[in-house]
């Protein structure tokens, strides 16, 4: 069974190089300039790659490609890609995120919301208004930046998880009590 993944890895690396190196050498259609297929290419092999190999090394073989195709060269690249301010506010609220919960923020969040008098009895109501809450503070933040930070910072998504490891566990001692 191994063999069969090993080969399907380097069947799909295969693929997204080509498409990354190779789709600029294709005939450009009409609208597109030959610059335009290159950079195609190197979109659609990243594409490719994140689908279907990983994200590690097909992103950095798209830079390659990126700065190749000649669109834009190696250092406007890191700049434009790690120099941007997004790139650092995301960077750092990753790590707040991840200290957070290496503290054991998002458990305390998680049990001081299944703790509270209201939730008792009523679970439709708890997940009705923790997905209100979530629905909330996506919508009152417009920047784009603030919303790419709470899809990556995931805390929300930690404390659910929490959420639901609690009520799984009282779920369980329920059974077992209903059983005896």
């Amino acid at each position: 069974m191994s063999v069969n993944k090993n080969k399907l890895y380097w069947m799909h690396s295969f693929i997204s190089l080509a498409l990354m190196f190779g789709f600029g050498f294709l005939p450009p259609i009409e609208p597109i300039t030959a610059m335009g297929m290159k950079v195609l290419g190197a979109f659609l092999g990243l594409l490719y790659g994140w689908m279907f190999i990983e994200l590690g090394w097909p992103s950095l073989f798209g830079v390659l490609a990126l700065s190749m195709s000649g669109c834009m060269t190696m250092d406007q690249i890191l700049v434009a890609g790690i120099g941007s301010s997004t790139f650092s506010l995301v960077l750092f609220m990753l790590i707040f995120a991840a200290l957070v919960d290496s503290v054991g923020g998002c458990q305390y969040i998680a049990t001081y919301c299944i703790t509270r008098k209201w939730t008792a009895g009523r679970p439709w109501l708890f997940i009705t208004l923790f997905l209100f809450a979530n629905g909330f503070s996506r919508k009152k933040c417009r920047c784009y930046a603030c919303r790419v930070l709470k899809r990556t910072s995931c805390n929300l998504c930690r404390i659910k998880n929490s959420i639901f490891h609690h009520i799984n566990i009282l779920f369980r001692q329920d059974v077992k009590s209903c059983s005896n």
